[in-house]
């Protein structure tokens, strides 16, 4: 999908605590050879439930986006890809009163896809946005997840990374900012699913997760190698990436960041370097080895501190990578406005 006239006005990212990952070798959380392999350093640890942090990174990336010109939102869309504190519970209705008040008329709701949550939500936002101007003027965007006992062990969760806690929000805008989203391009491969079910049947309620456990159960039935997993993961991140690229109407080395998923290193080199190029030298991999796996969060994230620590180049492009459960892929080219 290609945008003309979509824009990011401001940008906000929240984290918490960075907790050693070697003090979690010793303590028992942690393998010492998962970390030959992943090199992670530190996790963030949020000491406030998810959606009070989105709320904080709401209102920061509302403020910003506001005093550049951008009109307020008429909509919110809030994504995550665990518990938000309460079941079964609408976490966007309370980030929405907290942020504008019970009696505002935002219009509130929640969209998931796991880890590529708000990349899907800037997707759904820009297509609104392209529709009636007084339907939507602007959209908030948050975003925000806690990786806690007992649900799940952020540590052992998932092979290749470690889950952090984080929240990142976006306004966005037909009204040009700091940010221009020239395209956002969405993929799946929906066939993979079982990977992420293992041989767990329907329950009532919910069970902790494990998700290794799950993707041992897809192995052990044969059907697929990890190599042919892996080789499907890399052909749907080639597919997006490749068609933002194209869409967006750039070369390659305009592109001066890539952000793919905050993963370990070694999934790092096979998920995003491996299959599109080495992009290593523009990349935010320390950043994730610092913070670990956010779920939705990396990007925005990401693209918050690159500003923040005044490594953006004007004129120049970024370039989200997202994947999640299921499979589902994205991608979307951003350009750093040029004053």
């Amino acid at each position: 999908m290609r945008f003309d006239a979509l824009w990011v006005n401001g940008v906000s990212g929240e984290s918490g605590d960075l907790v050693s990952v070697a003090d979690a070798v010793a303590a028992g959380h942690y393998r010492a050879d998962d970390i030959a392999e992943t090199k992670m350093r530190s996790v963030s640890v949020l000491d406030v439930p998810a959606p009070e942090a989105a709320v904080t990174a709401g209102a920061a990336a509302l403020t910003a986006g506001v005093a550049e010109g951008a009109p307020s939102p008429s909509f919110l869309i809030h994504s995550y890809t665990f518990f938000q504190g309460i079941s079964m519970w609408p976490t966007g209705c309370w980030i929405a009163n907290q942020l504008f008040g019970a009696d505002s008329a935002i219009v509130p709701f929640e969209l998931t896809a796991y880890s590529n949550s708000m990349i899907f939500a800037l997707a759904t936002a820009g297509r609104m946005l392209a529709g009636d101007p007084a339907v939507a003027s602007s959209i908030l965007l948050t975003c925000a997840d806690r990786f806690t006992a007992p649900g799940v062990d952020r540590w052992t969760l998932s092979s290749g990374m470690v889950f952090g806690d984080g929240a990142a929000a976006a306004l966005v805008s037909n009204v040009p900012g700091r940010y221009q989203v020239l395209s956002v391009e969405l993929g799946a491969d929906a066939g993979m699913e079982p990977l992420f079910r293992g041989d767990e049947g329907h329950s009532s309620i919910p069970a902790p997760v494990d998700m290794r456990a799950r993707n041992r159960a897809f192995f052990r039935k044969g059907e697929l190698s990890p190599a042919q997993v892996r080789a499907r993961a890399a052909a749907g991140v080639r597919s997006v990436v490749s068609k933002a690229i194209a869409q967006a109407g750039i070369e390659r080395s305009e592109i001066a960041w890539v952000i793919p998923p905050f993963v370990g290193e070694r999934m790092f080199n096979e998920s995003f370097v491996e299959p599109l190029w080495d992009f290593s030298d523009s990349s935010v991999l320390d950043l994730g080895l610092r913070h670990g796996h956010m779920g939705p969060v990396d990007q925005m994230f990401a693209l918050h501190h690159l500003e923040q620590s005044g490594q953006l180049l004007r004129g120049r492009c970024v370039l989200f990578i997202g994947t999640g459960f299921g499979f589902t892929f994205s991608a979307a080219v951003l350009r750093v406005a040029a004053a």
